[in-house]
């Protein structure tokens, strides 16, 4: 969600070229062929080539909205609006998480906690198990953000625990990396380096 900026020059002139149907046997004499101005050929993978010095067309300008655009709090804002509208509680609890890992980005500890419980109440009604493991394991950073720091490590020992129940390697190496920041906060650096180095092995195998 945030601005990036250009580094140097756009380059206009690059192509890939691959080959359609992959019994055929594409090589430089053909790239050279079909296009003789090109100035390097290079072979990326099979049948698969970078061109340079190949004249594009250049794309019409795209208008530049003059209009604000909105932060990323207020697009979660509309987005909780919409949700509740239609009645899509699924979308609903996404626009809670959203709103309430903002807010903890922000420092705001309270409207955090206070958006992921609602979010939290909301999947375990849905009975999403997934969904929950993702609310608590915030839930329990804005916890140790907000000063409650025994209710931080249940809140992220359950969301490892879920994650581990469901067979889930990404949500497993999620949990382990917020018990990490956990115990880093309190601080206990010894503990946060075992899960943050559990959480390293996990994140290498996938």
């Amino acid at each position: 969600g945030e601005a990036t900026q250009q580094v140097g020059e756009k380059q206009t002139d690059l192509i890939l070229v691959w080959a359609v149907v992959e019994s055929t046997t594409l090589d430089e004499p053909r790239i050279k062929a079909r296009w003789p101005q090109c100035t390097r050929i290079e072979r990326l993978g099979q049948n698969l080539f970078l061109v340079r010095g190949v004249a594009t067309q250049q794309p019409a300008p795209v208008p530049v909205s003059t209009q604000p655009q909105p932060s990323p709090r207020d697009q979660a804002a509309q987005a909780l609006a919409a949700a509740r509208a239609r009645g899509d509680r699924l979308r609903e609890a996404a626009a809670l998480t959203d709103l309430g890992v903002l807010h903890l980005r922000e420092g705001a500890a309270q409207p955090a906690i206070a958006h992921l419980e609602e979010a939290l109440q909301i999947v375990r009604q849905l009975g999403d198990r997934l969904r929950e493991t993702d609310v608590i394991g915030n839930l329990g950073l804005a916890a140790m953000a907000g000063g409650q720091p025994q209710r931080a490590l249940d809140l992220c020992q359950q969301g490892l625990d879920f994650a581990r129940a469901a067979g889930d390697l990404y949500a497993e190496k999620t949990a382990l990396d917020q018990l990490g920041l956990v115990y880093a906060g309190l601080p206990q650096p010894g503990r946060a380096i075992e899960f943050f180095e559990q959480a390293l092995v996990l994140a290498r195998q996938l």
